[in-house]
C-alpha cells in the first residue's frame, strides 16, 4: 500500500522479520537465494529508500488509517506521531541492493567454479574460520 504525504511517498508492506519485503523482492528479481523466518511483521519504506520495521502490527494499521483518511496530512507530523513505532537498524534500500548485488556476484563466481576449485575454496574458508575461532577464543580466554 502506497501513500503520498507532504511530497513524500510512504509504502506499507509486510514480510519476514529477517528480511524486508522490498529486498526480498529484489533477491527474487536477480535470482539470489535467501533465507527468511516464517514470522510476518509490518514494514514501512519512505521515499523508496528508508526502510523501517514497525514495532507492532496494530501500529501499522493505525499509521495507515491516519494517512488514508487524512488525519495526518503533513510529513513532519507523520514522523512526530509515528517514528516511535519504527524499530530495527535496516540499511537503506539502495544499500540493500548493493549488498545483494555483491552476494549475487560471489554466488555466481562460486557456481562457475569446477568441483576441484570449490573443494579448494571450501578448504581455505574453513582454515580462515578455524583461525578466527582460535583468535576469538584467545581474546576471550576460553
Amino acid at each position: 500500500m502506497e501513500y503520498k504525504i507532504g511530497g513524500h511517498t510512504i509504502e506499507f508492506s509486510s514480510g519476514s522479520s529477517s528480511i524486508d519485503p522490498w529486498t526480498a523482492e529484489y533477491h527474487h528479481k536477480i535470482g539470489l537465494s535467501c533465507w527468511a523466518t516464517s514470522d510476518i511483521v509490518p514494514y514501512i519504506r519512505i521515499d523508496g529508500e528508508e526502510i523501517h520495521r514497525i514495532r507492532y502490527s496494530n501500529s501499522s494499521l493505525e499509521m495507515r488509517k491516519a494517512v488514508a483518511n487524512g488525519t495526518v496530512t503533513d510529513f513532519d507530523e507523520f514522523l512526530f506521531f509515528f517514528s516511535d513505532y519504527f524499530e530495527g537498524d535496516y540499511p537503506n534500500y539502495s544499500e540493500s541492493v548493493k549488498i545483494s548485488d555483491e552476494r549475487k556476484r560471489k554466488e555466481d563466481e562460486y557456481n562457475a567454479m569446477t568441483p576441484e576449485e570449490k573443494e579448494q575454496y571450501i578448504a581455505e574458508w574453513r582454515a580462515r574460520r578455524d583461525e578466527n575461532i582460535k583468535k576469538w577464543n584467545k581474546e576471550h580466554k576460553k
